[in-house]
């Protein structure tokens, strides 16, 4: 799970964008934390109490950032990310065309309530972009003649061009930053020819953020991580301490269609497809989002 809805007491928080709509009589959506909120906070956080090159203690490290961990509050992480104050809710009866709409737009997810619940923190469920391409995979299976002329098409019909990159040598807070500034979900990083080489993306965080239990050296290794980031580690150091180095998946040319990229990302269960020249130069994206316009343009 990338991310979680967080509710509050009515009439003391505020409701998120179109958020208004009530958990219970006391409860009200006000936003959404994601793993790249914890990510900032944390960093953030630490560069504020031991600026850079400030000796701490290898002993008091942990130990301090295991307090930091335990006395955080969600409300103190709500809204690193400015998505997380732009929570979108969508009734279950809401036909899908209508839905299809924010997340086609760069919205990654909404926000449905289950009214027959009874626990005010459980009694909703989160549609994501992700969901739905899985959706609109189904559809073009069952209907091909119905949609052959978008399951055929290039994918640079749809994909936004020359996508914002990071080299290995830049700062990965920075470009952590520039991710959650832009509203998107992940950024391509090059080598010094400029050819594609990673991606970096804050779910890569994740698989870390989710060992934090009371084991200390589970903490140090969230702590060393997060100092490092404040300290100016590049992202070629923050791709290869997360063990992220990988055979690198989601990359298609500009010849491939919208049905084979449609399965990539399913299969791969990745966000995004680069899109690469012939010489591996990133020279597009294709988002979910994009993809999910592309449909939602057809029905």
């Amino acid at each position: 799970m990338a991310a979680v809805a967080v509710h509050g007491q009515k009439d003391h928080w505020i409701g998120a964008g179109v958020s208004a709509v009530l958990l219970d009589s006391d409860s009200i959506c006000i936003g959404i934390v994601t793993v790249l909120d914890v990510l900032l906070y944390l960093t953030n956080h630490t560069r504020h109490l031991h600026p850079k090159n400030q000796s701490v203690t290898s002993s008091a490290a942990p130990a301090n950032f295991a307090i930091t961990i335990e006395k955080t509050r969600v409300a103190d992480i709500v809204g690193q990310n400015p998505e997380s104050l732009s929570l979108w809710v969508a009734n279950v009866q809401l036909p899908l065309k209508l839905a299809l709409e924010p997340l086609a737009k760069g919205v990654h997810r909404f926000l449905v309530p289950a009214t027959s619940a009874t626990n005010a923190g459980s009694n909703y469920q989160i549609c994501t972009q992700s969901d739905i391409v899985s959706a609109i995979a189904s559809l073009i299976d069952v209907e091909p003649d119905r949609f052959s002329s978008l399951s055929s098409a290039p994918i640079s019909q749809f994909a936004a061009h020359n996508p914002v990159s990071v080299s290995m040598s830049a700062s990965a807070l920075e470009s952590l930053e520039m991710i959650a500034q832009m509203g998107v979900m992940a950024v391509p990083v090059v080598d010094r020819d400029g050819v594609l080489a990673d991606t970096l993306s804050a779910s890569d965080f994740r698989a870390v953020v989710t060992t934090i239990g009371e084991n200390h050296k589970e903490i140090q290794l969230v702590q060393t991580i997060v100092q490092a980031l404040a300290d100016g580690m590049t992202v070629g150091e923050f791709l290869g301490i997360l063990g992220t180095r990988r055979v690198l998946k989601g990359v298609v040319s500009e010849e491939a269609t919208f049905r084979e990229s449609l399965h990539k990302v399913i299969e791969w269960r990745i966000h995004r497809l680069w899109v690469v020249d012939g010489y591996g130069v990133p020279i597009g994206v294709l988002s979910l989002g994009d993809m999910i316009r592309a449909f939602r343009e057809v029905l």
